[in-house]
């Protein structure tokens, strides 16, 4: 993934993580349910479209994705949430959809995010565990980058060690 491509997840993600804090601690977060379902639909009218790039998609995708899970898991009990879970899965996603800065700094937006909500003991516990997944991540994005750059380098392979056809003569 080229450089502007990284710092525009990286952009747009951590401004889906700060759109979710505010709309949190603000006035509308009676209609949290209410945005998650225009944002879902959003998202499969945005997936319908065919001119669209793969990067948009998943870039949008994880946008929603990202919004969805935030407000969820603050709508049932922020880190006490039996759905704190899907940020887990979430940064694993990450990790095989992004590069590596972008899993870090990602990381690290969810935790601010849910830094104010902690209080007790196990709530640092569990803003740890955030800590404790990413390098898991990480490690999750550096093999697919390289599994992508072998592939890239197979046709390449299969090129040089080709038989010459056999002549008939």
């Amino acid at each position: 993934m080229p450089f502007h491509q990284t710092a525009l997840t990286i952009l747009i993600l951590c401004f889906s993580t700060a759109f979710s804090f505010l709309w949190v601690n603000s006035p509308l977060a009676a209609y949290n349910l209410q945005l998650i379902a225009l944002l879902l639909i959003f998202a499969v009218i945005f997936f319908r479209k065919k001119r669209i790039t793969a990067f948009w998609k998943t870039l949008i995708g994880l946008t929603a994705f990202n919004i969805a899970v935030l407000l969820l898991i603050s709508q049932t009990g922020n880190l006490n949430s039996p759905l704190f879970f899907l940020i887990y899965f979430f940064l694993l996603g990450l990790g095989f959809l992004t590069t590596p800065p972008a899993t870090l700094i990602i990381a690290l937006s969810l935790v601010f995010f849910f830094l104010p909500f902690s209080s007790v003991q196990s709530d640092w516990l569990k803003l740890g565990s955030l800590f404790l997944i990413t390098p898991l991540c990480l490690i999750l994005g550096w093999q697919r980058q390289e599994m992508e750059e072998q592939e890239k380098m197979l046709p390449i392979r299969r090129l040089a060690f080709r038989r010459p056809p056999a002549s008939f003569g």
